[in-house]
């Protein structure tokens, strides 16, 4: 749609270029008759978009009787125009990365730099995820999320002025590790004109690595847990008499406990690698006295150290495929008595860690070490030669008995 006005061939030309649209010529043509002839004009255009110009090359064809147009120079956004400087160039990076220490309830926080290396004085953009990685919830530190969409975090961008935001990552539901994230800045206008033709800039958001060196999302892990396995998670509790003692040994308690872990393929090693997981000990306290417990003994089985006495840690034990292992808690030189006993994780300490990172108790249960037999203790009662039909006689010992069924005694009368 081209009206052109005044002479033509040689004398010059204006024209008015369609709908909003100028054409300003800037010098005169002319067209001769030679067989390589030709009329070209130099001409500056310009669009809707503010700021946007354009300089184009008019030619001439004398055969159809038409202008042709070559875009040649200029600046141009939405949508940028080929052989034109971009208005809109945006530049987007981490400027303060995130640790990989990343406590299981905080953030995950990146600080990014965002500028516009464009021609443009001025421009809008947004902030948006990837499509296909939004995995986690994902804020600004004004309080908007960042989604697919990119609602909410219009940014405006002042040519080679620098922009400084933080953005906050928290972990999802359930699990400790996530694909990144990957962050785009995009044209507003483009945004507006649903099209993805323009300039943009994407970052990947990591902060640590997977087996297989891949980058991910990873927060610490919470101390692992243990449980308790065999007749101790059975009974609930546990006797340790003279019917337990094996001659010519220490009294020996067997301990079996059961990692859940395993059923995911992690063992004792690869948790004290992938979780910092430094020691499994049994704690023990007498039923009564105040913390903290002690810690279990055990009794090397072979190698140069047999027989010696080291304290009883599971993470030095032989676990078998399903998680289950034991030892023996060596009982000589434990004062008898009814006592209290824990599972107890201990994980590497970092600074400022909350408990779960750094450990975790289980359950408690409470049993008794008593290798002295009782004795009677005084004169059975009622102290008479003749006992009444129906009354009670009662027999009094040097300590209480274990008076549960079943029995673990038995009596002559």
């Amino acid at each position: 749609d081209i009206d052109v006005d005044g002479r033509a061939f040689g004398i010059g030309v204006e024209g008015q270029i369609g709908g909003d649209f100028s054409l300003h010529v800037s010098h005169e043509s002319s067209f001769g008759k030679s067989k390589e002839d030709s009329t070209s004009v130099s001409v500056s255009l310009g669009d809707p978009d503010v700021g946007d110009e354009f300089v184009v090359d008019l030619y001439y064809d004398k055969v159809f009787g038409t202008y042709i147009f070559k875009t040649v120079a200029g600046r141009s956004k939405c949508i940028h125009e080929d052989n034109t400087a971009p208005s809109e160039d945006p530049a987007l990076e981490i400027i303060g990365s995130a640790s990989q220490f990343i406590f299981p309830e905080d953030d995950i926080v990146f600080e990014v730099k965002m500028i516009n290396v464009g021609q443009s004085p001025e421009s809008f953009f947004y902030i948006a995820q990837e499509p296909g990685s939004r995995n986690l919830p994902v804020t600004m530190d004004t309080g908007f999320v960042i989604d697919e969409m990119g609602r909410d975090t219009s940014i405006r961008l002042y040519r080679d002025t620098p922009v400084i935001k933080q953005i906050a990552i928290s972990r999802g539901y359930l699990k400790y590790e996530f694909p990144l994230v990957q962050l785009t800045l995009k044209s507003m206008c483009e945004a507006d004109m649903n099209v993805n033709t323009g300039k943009y800039k994407t970052i990947p958001l990591f902060n640590s690595y997977d087996d297989n060196q891949i980058q991910v999302l990873k927060w610490l892990q919470p101390c692992p847990e243990v449980n308790w396995a065999g007749t101790l998670k059975t009974n609930r509790m546990f006797l340790f008499n003279t019917q337990s003692q094996v001659q010519g040994t220490d009294d020996m308690l067997e301990i079996t406990i059961f990692n859940p872990l395993a059923t995911k393929g992690k063992n004792f090693t690869i948790l004290s690698r992938e979780r910092n997981l430094e020691h499994v000990w049994l704690k023990y306290g007498m039923v009564g006295t105040p913390p903290p417990p002690g810690t279990a003994m055990t009794t090397v089985e072979s190698g140069e150290n047999i027989g010696e006495k080291i304290t009883l840690d599971f993470i030095n034990a032989e676990e078998d495929s399903f998680g289950y292992a034991t030892l023996l808690w060596n009982l000589e030189g434990t004062p008898q008595g009814a006592y209290e006993i824990e599972l107890e994780t201990k994980c590497q300490s970092i600074a400022g860690s909350p408990p779960e990172v750094l450990g975790y108790v289980g359950s408690t249960i409470v049993g008794v070490y008593d290798v002295t037999r009782p004795e009677r203790y005084g004169q059975p009662t009622p102290l008479r030669q003749d006992v009444l039909l129906g009354e009670e006689i009662s027999v009094y010992f040097t300590e209480d008995m274990w008076c549960y069924l079943p029995f673990t005694f038995d009596m002559k009368v």
